[in-house]
């Protein structure tokens, strides 16, 4: 997913993205929990994040993995539906892009 998001980036600059944030739920929640995060997935999350992207984090996902906030790597934002989420985003005009 990251991948695809640096994509995006690369193609049309962060001078062309007015806002950028993915929603991590379902198995895609685990790659990002701090203690087994890929190095690789750590450098491309920080510097999307640096950027100005902004991610968040399923709590129904992290409530059914047993995963605490504190686990997660420093930057994913709990939020309470990763569905309801980007329904909301959705509505305000977000392109949603899935990977």
């Amino acid at each position: 997913m990251l991948t695809d998001v640096q994509n995006l980036v690369d193609t049309v600059g962060w001078k062309n993205i007015e806002a950028l944030g993915p929603v991590v739920h379902g198995p895609g929640l685990r790659p990002f929990i701090a203690r087994t995060i890929d190095p690789d997935v750590k450098g491309k999350m920080e510097m999307l994040l640096t950027g100005g992207m902004t991610m968040g984090a399923c709590q129904m996902t992290m409530k059914r993995q047993s995963i605490k906030p504190e686990e997660l790597i420093d930057g994913l934002v709990p939020i309470p539906s990763g569905d309801i989420r980007v329904m909301e985003l959705e509505e305000k005009g977000y392109a949603y892009i899935r990977p």
